[in-house]
């Protein structure tokens, strides 16, 4: 994806792409940190399970940034 590019194109100026690893990083740990909880039967911490074992699986393709664009 070329973000910054199709800003552009779309006539936003002052365009800044800043790659953030450390916030994949971060989310990665929470995901992973969820998926090994043990619910009970507590309804929400099961679905907080049950969605951090659907994304896990994902998370390798995800790439993190900042976008910052002026509109002109």
């Amino acid at each position: 994806m070329a973000i910054g590019a199709d800003l552009q194109r779309a006539g936003f100026a002052d365009i800044r792409v800043v790659d953030r690893p450390a916030w994949q990083e971060a989310e990665l740990a929470l995901w992973t940190a969820a998926a090994a909880l043990e619910p009970g039967s507590d309804p929400a911490m099961l679905a907080l399970k049950e969605e951090a074992e659907q994304f896990l699986p994902l998370a390798h393709s995800l790439h993190r940034v900042l976008v910052v664009a002026a509109a002109p």
